[in-house]
Protein backbone atom coordinates (compact mmCIF):
# COMPACT_ATOMS: atom_id res chain seq x y z
CA UNK A 1 0.00 0.00 0.00
CA UNK A 2 1.44 3.40 -0.89
CA UNK A 3 1.10 6.55 1.14
CA UNK A 4 -1.38 8.08 -1.30
CA UNK A 5 -3.74 5.11 -1.02
CA UNK A 6 -3.15 4.73 2.71
CA UNK A 7 -3.93 8.36 3.43
CA UNK A 8 -6.72 9.03 0.97
CA UNK A 9 -9.20 9.06 3.84
CA UNK A 10 -6.80 10.97 6.11
CA UNK A 11 -7.26 14.31 4.33
CA UNK A 12 -10.21 15.32 6.52
CA UNK A 13 -9.28 18.02 9.01
CA UNK A 14 -12.38 17.58 11.19
CA UNK A 15 -12.41 13.90 11.99
CA UNK A 16 -15.50 12.78 13.89
CA UNK A 17 -16.05 9.11 14.58
CA UNK A 18 -19.44 7.61 13.76
CA UNK A 19 -22.08 7.67 16.48
CA UNK A 20 -22.47 3.89 16.05
CA UNK A 21 -19.85 2.30 18.35
CA UNK A 22 -19.08 -0.57 15.97
CA UNK A 23 -18.71 1.77 12.99
CA UNK A 24 -16.60 4.15 15.11
CA UNK A 25 -14.27 1.27 15.95
CA UNK A 26 -14.01 0.34 12.26
CA UNK A 27 -13.12 3.95 11.43
CA UNK A 28 -10.49 3.97 14.14
CA UNK A 29 -8.95 0.77 12.82
CA UNK A 30 -8.81 2.31 9.33
CA UNK A 31 -7.06 5.33 10.86
CA UNK A 32 -4.53 3.06 12.57
CA UNK A 33 -3.92 1.24 9.26
CA UNK A 34 -3.31 4.53 7.44
CA UNK A 35 -0.82 5.80 10.03
CA UNK A 36 0.87 2.41 10.19
CA UNK A 37 1.35 2.42 6.39
CA UNK A 38 2.98 5.84 6.63
CA UNK A 39 5.31 4.64 9.40
CA UNK A 40 6.29 1.62 7.30
CA UNK A 41 7.10 3.92 4.38
CA UNK A 42 9.03 6.31 6.60
CA UNK A 43 10.97 3.41 8.14
CA UNK A 44 11.96 2.23 4.66
CA UNK A 45 13.17 5.72 3.79
CA UNK A 46 15.15 5.95 7.03
CA UNK A 47 16.72 2.52 6.48
CA UNK A 48 17.75 3.54 2.96
CA UNK A 49 18.91 7.00 4.14
CA UNK A 50 16.58 8.42 1.47
CA UNK A 51 15.97 11.99 2.61
CA UNK A 52 13.68 12.78 -0.32
CA UNK A 53 11.36 9.84 0.44
CA UNK A 54 11.49 10.68 4.15
CA UNK A 55 10.43 14.28 3.52
CA UNK A 56 7.73 13.18 1.09
CA UNK A 57 5.75 11.38 3.82
CA UNK A 58 5.94 14.09 6.49
CA UNK A 59 2.79 16.05 5.60
CA UNK A 60 0.74 12.85 5.38
CA UNK A 61 2.26 11.64 8.65
CA UNK A 62 1.24 14.81 10.48
CA UNK A 63 -2.30 14.65 9.11
CA UNK A 64 -2.67 10.95 9.92
CA UNK A 65 -1.22 11.39 13.41
CA UNK A 66 -3.69 14.19 14.15
CA UNK A 67 -6.56 12.05 12.93
CA UNK A 68 -5.33 9.14 15.08
CA UNK A 69 -5.04 11.40 18.12
CA UNK A 70 -8.51 12.81 17.54
CA UNK A 71 -10.05 9.36 17.15
CA UNK A 72 -8.29 8.01 20.23
CA UNK A 73 -9.54 10.98 22.29
CA UNK A 74 -13.08 10.42 21.06
CA UNK A 75 -12.92 6.74 21.95
CA UNK A 76 -11.70 7.59 25.43
CA UNK A 77 -14.54 10.08 25.91
CA UNK A 78 -17.06 7.46 24.80
CA UNK A 79 -15.45 4.43 26.49
CA UNK A 80 -18.48 3.59 28.65
CA UNK A 81 -20.90 3.67 25.72
CA UNK A 82 -18.52 1.82 23.42
CA UNK A 83 -17.65 -0.72 26.10
CA UNK A 84 -21.29 -1.71 26.46
CA UNK A 85 -22.20 -1.87 22.76
CA UNK A 86 -19.02 -2.94 20.98
CA UNK A 87 -18.87 -6.28 19.21
CA UNK A 88 -16.22 -8.33 21.07
CA UNK A 89 -14.63 -9.35 17.75
CA UNK A 90 -14.02 -5.68 16.91
CA UNK A 91 -12.49 -5.14 20.34
CA UNK A 92 -10.09 -8.05 19.69
CA UNK A 93 -9.30 -6.81 16.19
CA UNK A 94 -8.51 -3.35 17.55
CA UNK A 95 -6.26 -4.87 20.20
CA UNK A 96 -4.29 -6.77 17.53
CA UNK A 97 -4.01 -3.71 15.28
CA UNK A 98 -2.87 -1.55 18.17
CA UNK A 99 -0.24 -4.11 19.19
CA UNK A 100 1.13 -4.24 15.63
CA UNK A 101 1.00 -0.45 15.38
CA UNK A 102 2.93 -0.12 18.66
CA UNK A 103 5.71 -2.32 17.26
CA UNK A 104 5.95 -0.24 14.06
CA UNK A 105 5.92 2.96 16.14
CA UNK A 106 8.79 1.72 18.33
CA UNK A 107 10.77 0.80 15.22
CA UNK A 108 10.08 4.27 13.82
CA UNK A 109 11.24 5.97 17.02
CA UNK A 110 14.43 3.86 17.03
CA UNK A 111 15.20 4.73 13.40
CA UNK A 112 14.53 8.44 13.98
CA UNK A 113 16.84 8.37 17.01
CA UNK A 114 19.61 6.70 14.98
CA UNK A 115 19.17 9.36 12.30
CA UNK A 116 19.36 12.13 14.92
CA UNK A 117 22.55 10.70 16.43
CA UNK A 118 24.11 10.25 12.99
CA UNK A 119 23.28 13.84 12.08
CA UNK A 120 24.85 15.06 15.32
CA UNK A 121 28.02 13.03 14.65
CA UNK A 122 28.22 14.42 11.13
CA UNK A 123 27.83 17.97 12.44
CA UNK A 124 30.63 17.43 14.98
CA UNK A 125 32.91 16.00 12.24
CA UNK A 126 32.25 18.98 10.00
CA UNK A 127 32.98 21.39 12.84
CA UNK A 128 36.19 19.55 13.67
CA UNK A 129 37.28 19.57 10.01
CA UNK A 130 36.66 23.31 9.81
CA UNK A 131 38.67 23.89 13.00
CA UNK A 132 41.52 21.66 11.77
CA UNK A 133 41.60 23.45 8.42
CA UNK A 134 41.58 26.85 10.10
CA UNK A 135 44.50 25.83 12.35
CA UNK A 136 46.53 24.55 9.39
CA UNK A 137 45.78 27.56 7.21
CA UNK A 138 46.50 30.17 9.87
CA UNK A 139 49.39 32.47 9.07
CA UNK A 140 51.47 34.63 11.36
CA UNK A 141 53.90 37.44 10.80
CA UNK A 142 57.56 36.46 11.14
CA UNK A 143 60.23 38.48 12.93
CA UNK A 144 61.04 40.09 9.58
CA UNK A 145 57.41 41.09 9.02
CA UNK A 146 56.73 38.43 6.41
CA UNK A 147 53.49 36.41 6.42
CA UNK A 148 54.44 32.86 7.38
CA UNK A 149 52.34 29.67 7.74
CA UNK A 150 51.74 28.69 11.35
CA UNK A 151 54.12 25.71 11.14
CA UNK A 152 57.03 28.10 10.43
CA UNK A 153 56.04 30.60 13.08
CA UNK A 154 58.69 32.47 14.99
CA UNK A 155 57.81 33.92 18.32
CA UNK A 156 58.12 37.68 18.33
CA UNK A 157 57.81 39.96 21.29
CA UNK A 158 57.45 43.67 21.05
CA UNK A 159 59.25 45.99 23.39
CA UNK A 160 57.43 49.31 23.61
CA UNK A 161 60.39 51.06 25.22
CA UNK A 162 62.67 50.45 22.24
Amino acid sequence: MTTDKATASVKTSDFILSSDPNRAMQEMMETIDALRAIYVEENKALSAADARAFMAVQDNKITAARKYQSGASQLLERREEIGKKLDPRLRQALYKKQKDFDAISRENIDKLERMRKGTERLGRRIQQAVCDTARKDTHFYSARGNLEPSDRRVSVSLNESA
